[in-house]
C-alpha cells in the first residue's frame, strides 16, 4: 500500500512538550511515489512552521524516492508542523492534508514515517516561473531589453505584473499597447520612492516633470517604445494553460538535487523592509536593510535577528556588503549625505564611515578581490561604482582621500542620463586593476597604476554585462543578464574564454558566485525559480528547484567552513511577507 498507516510510530517526544530537551527531537522520513508505486526522485519535501527556527525546510528525495527532514528543535510540536510534496510535472494525491495532527496514529515512536504519493499532470501552469510566459517573444531586442529594463527589480511576469496583463483581456493590441506605456510611466514615478522608508522625499515633494521624464530615468523612452510594444504583442492576458511538454523553454530537466540537498528559510519580519545582500564573516551570517539603514545577524538556533543600526545621518541606504581578510564587513552607501562606504567590525561593533563625498553619491559595488574578498590596489584605494554617474571613485583606506575617474559613454546612451547607462559591477584582479561592468555598456579595465581606463570589451545594447565575480587565475565570470549567458573572460590574456549559454535564456542572470570549494559558478538569476550550477570547464549545468515567490538572486555568500551558500530574496517592492526571506541552500554535495 503506497501510503501505509500515514504515519507509522508517533513523533519521538520523550521527555514531554514542555521540556527543554535534546530528546525532543522531531524528525521525518519518508517515500515519494507515483501512482504506479515507482520511486520519484527529486522531489521536494517541505516543511513548514511558525515555531522552528527557520519557517520552511525543504528537502528532496534520493534515487529511490526516500527523503529525511531532520530534527526541527527542542521546541516544534506536531501542532505547528504542516508538510506537502511537490515537483515539476506532478501533483500531490495522498495524504489529502497537510497538517500533521490529522495523520498521527496512537502508536509511540521515535520518527514520523511519512510516505507521499504523486500524479503526473499535464497542465503546469502553476508550477512555471515568470520566464515561461515570455517564451512565445521572439528572440531579438524586444524581448532582450524588455528583460533588460523590468527584471532588474521583479519577475516579469510576477503576481502583481500577471494581474495587471488580465486586466488588459479582450483589449486590442493599440490599448494593451498604450496601457503597458502607462505603467511603464508608473515604474519611473515608484522608481524613486522604492529604496528608503526611513528617509524617503514624498512624491509631492518632487516635480512631477522629474517624476516622469524618461530622460532622467532607469526606463528612458527607448525601453518604453521597445517593451510596450513587445508585452502588448506576446505577453498573455490569461496564464490557466502551460502545458508540460513545453518546459524545455525553462529547464533543460537535469536536477542536481539529491537526498542531501537541503533549504532552509528564515523570515525576514517586517514588511516595507528591503532585505539586499548577505555576507558570512566567521560563520555568521549577516543581511543588509537598505529601506531601514541596518544590518542584522542572523542566529541560526532561533531564527532570531540581532539589528544594528548603520549610525550616520539621513538615508544612507546601505546596499552591497563584502567581507575582508580580518573579518570586517565592508557597505557602500547608495545614498549617503557625504558618505559612501563603511566598514563594521563584528567582534568589537565599531564602525569607520568615509566622508568628503558628493552628497548622495549612489555608490553601487566595490571591486572586490578574487574570491569576494575586500582588496585593495597598490596605494591603498578601493574602487567603487558610481550608478547614477557612470563614474569610478577610489578612495584611499588608510587617508580617506578620494579620487574620481570618468568612465566611458556607451554607444547611444545620453550624458543627460547616466543612471541609464548603469555603472553597476565591479571587482579588482590579482595584478590590482580594477574591473567594472555597464549593464547598458561596456566590461572594462581601469588600470590602477597609470590611473587610466586601457581595456573596454563592447557588446550589444541587449546583453547586458551585470555583476561579476573574480575567480582562479583572474578569470572573471560575467552574468549577461540580458541575453542569459556566463561569460568567461580572461583578465591576463585580456581575451574572452567562453560564453555559456543558461538553459532558460529568459532567466536573467542578474549576479554570479564563483564557489572556490567546488569550483563551480553559481547563478542568480531573478526570472527563473532555480538556481543554476554551472561547471566551467566541462560546461555541464544542473538545477536547484527553490521554490520561493518572485525568486530574486541579487547576491549570494558562500560559508567556507561548509559550502553552505546563503542567499537574499530580494524582488521589488518588498511589500510581500511571502517573498522576503534570507535563506540557506546546501546543494548536498560536501
Amino acid at each position: 500500500m503506497i501510503f501505509s498507516n500515514v504515519l507509522r510510530g508517533a513523533l519521538g517526544i520523550a521527555c514531554g512538550l514542555l521540556a527543554a530537551s535534546a530528546a525532543n527531537a522531531l524528525v521525518i522520513e519518508g517515500t515519494v511515489k507515483d501512482s504506479s508505486g515507482a520511486p520519484v526522485a527529486g522531489a521536494m519535501v517541505t516543511a513548514v512552521s511558525s515555531s522552528a527556527a527557520a519557517e520552511k525546510t525543504k528537502v528532496f528525495t534520493d534515487a529511490k524516492g526516500r527523503y529525511h527532514l531532520p530534527d526541527f528543535g527542542k521546541n516544534v510540536h506536531v501542532n505547528s508542523l504542516r508538510v506537502s510534496v511537490s515537483k515539476l510535472g506532478f501533483e500531490q494525491t495522498l495524504p489529502e492534508t497537510d497538517v500533521l495532527t490529522q495523520l498521527l496514529t496512537e502508536e509511540p515512536g521515535e520518527v514520523a514515517k511519512l510516505d507521499f504519493s504523486v500524479k503526473p499532470i499535464t497542465n503546469i501552469a502553476h508550477q512555471v516561473p515568470a520566464s515561461a510566459w515570455l517564451a512565445k517573444a521572439p528572440e531579438g531586442k524586444g524581448l532582450r531589453r524588455t528583460i533588460l529594463a523590468c527584471t532588474q527589480c521583479h519577475q516579469l511576469p510576477n503576481e502583481r505584473v500577471m494581474n495587471f496583463a488580465k486586466n488588459l483581456d479582450g483589449l486590442d493590441e493599440a490599448q494593451r499597447e498604450q496601457s503597458w506605456r502607462a505603467m511603464t510611466s508608473y515604474m519611473r514615478i515608484a522608481f524613486y520612492g522604492v529604496l528608503q522608508a526611513e528617509h524617503a522625499p514624498g512624491f509631492d515633494q518632487l516635480p512631477i516633470d522629474q517624476l516622469m521624464n524618461p530622460d532622467h530615468s532607469f526606463i528612458n523612452q527607448e525601453d518604453e517604445d521597445v517593451l510596450a510594444p513587445m508585452l502588448a504583442s506576446y505577453l498573455p492576458t490569461n496564464f490557466d494553460q502551460f502545458d508540460i511538454k513545453d518546459a524545455s523553454v525553462f529547464t533543460n530537466g537535469k536536477l542536481g538535487v539529491n537526498g542531501r540537498t537541503m533549504i532552509k528559510e528564515y523570515v525576514w519580519p517586517e514588511e516595507g523592509s528591503f532585505l539586499r545582500e548577505t555576507v558570512v564573516v566567521d560563520g555568521q551570517v549577516w543581511g543588509v536593510d537598505i529601506q531601514r539603514n541596518r544590518l542584522a545577524r542572523l542566529d541560526q538556533q532561533t531564527g532570531g535577528l540581532e539589528w544594528v543600526d548603520v549610525p550616520v545621518m539621513g538615508a544612507s541606504a546601505p546596499h552591497t556588503l563584502v567581507p575582508d581578510a580580518d573579518g570586517n564587513i565592508w557597505m557602500t552607501l547608495l545614498g549617503g549625505a557625504g558618505q559612501a562606504a563603511a566598514m563594521f567590525n563584528p567582534k568589537t561593533g565599531d564602525w569607520r564611515f568615509y566622508d568628503g563625498f558628493d552628497a548622495g553619491l549612489a555608490a553601487h559595488d566595490f571591486s572586490a578581490g578574487p574570491n569576494y574578498v575586500m582588496d585593495w590596489d597598490d596605494k591603498g584605494f578601493n574602487w567603487m561604482t558610481i550608478i547614477d554617474r557612470n563614474d569610478l571613485v577610489g578612495f584611499n583606506r588608510d587617508t580617506g582621500e578620494i579620487i574620481t575617474v570618468d568612465m566611458p559613454l556607451p554607444p547611444g546612451e545620453s550624458a543627460d542620463n547616466l543612471l541609464h547607462v548603469g555603472a553597476y559591477g565591479g571587482g579588482m584582479t590579482s595584478d590590482k586593476n580594477v574591473w567594472f561592468a555597464q549593464y547598458f555598456g561596456y566590461l572594462g579595465r581601469f588600470n590602477t597604476k597609470t590611473r587610466e581606463i586601457d581595456h573596454l570589451v563592447e557588446f550589444p545594447e541587449i546583453q547586458g554585462p551585470h555583476r561579476f565575480q573574480v575567480g582562479d587565475d583572474d578569470l572573471l565570470y560575467v552574468a549577461l543578464l540580458g541575453s542569459g549567458e556566463i561569460l568567461v573572460y580572461d583578465a591576463k590574456a585580456l581575451k574572452e574564454v567562453k560564453r555559456i549559454k543558461l538553459p532558460d535564456p529568459r532567466s536573467a542572470p542578474y549576479s554570479l558566485l564563483w564557489d572556490p570549494i567546488r569550483k563551480v559558478v553559481w547563478s542568480g538569476v531573478t526570472n527563473n525559480d532555480t538556481i543554476f550550477r554551472i561547471d566551467p570547464v566541462t560546461e555541464e549545468i544542473t538545477e536547484y528547484p527553490i521554490g520561493i515567490k518572485d525568486l530574486h538572486i541579487r547576491m549570494m555568500a558562500i560559508d567556507e567552513n561548509n559550502g553552505d551558500i546563503w542567499i537574499t530574496n530580494s524582488p521589488l517592492p518588498p511589500e510581500d511577507s511571502a517573498t522576503n526571506r534570507l535563506f540557506m541552500f546546501r546543494p548536498g554535495d560536501i
